[in-house]
């Protein structure tokens, strides 16, 4: 499914929302990393209140070819989802959202 991102007309409509975000500094880090070769490329997409108050892309997608990153990349996750979902899962148990102990079978999958 595509996703479709704000036009430069809407973007200026988006200046208010974004208006305690530091588009510079976050540009600076994103150009840091890139010059330090701390990575080869990103996609940054920040969102406020539903909106997309910033995006871009740099660097490179495929380094050997050459090719530049685009907003909308494709990235393969693989193992990476593991970690992030232990983190959100240990942060609903901080929250007292769900337990540890806990069945599997109080959180039914849908369509499963």
């Amino acid at each position: 499914m595509a996703t479709s991102f704000p036009t430069a007309e809407q973007d200026e409509s988006l200046q208010r929302l974004s208006s305690a975000f530091d588009r510079s500094r976050l540009d600076a880090v994103i150009d840091a990393a890139l010059a330090d070769r701390r990575i080869v490329g990103t996609v940054v997409l920040v969102m406020k209140d539903g909106q997309f108050i910033y995006r871009r892309a740099a660097g490179l997608a495929d380094r050997e070819r050459g090719v530049l990153m685009q907003e909308d990349g494709t990235f393969r996750l693989a193992s990476i989802t593991k970690p992030l979902v232990s983190a959100a899962a240990l942060r609903l148990v901080e929250t007292g959202a769900m337990s540890l102990h806990d069945n599997v079978s109080r959180w039914p999958v849908p369509g499963v």
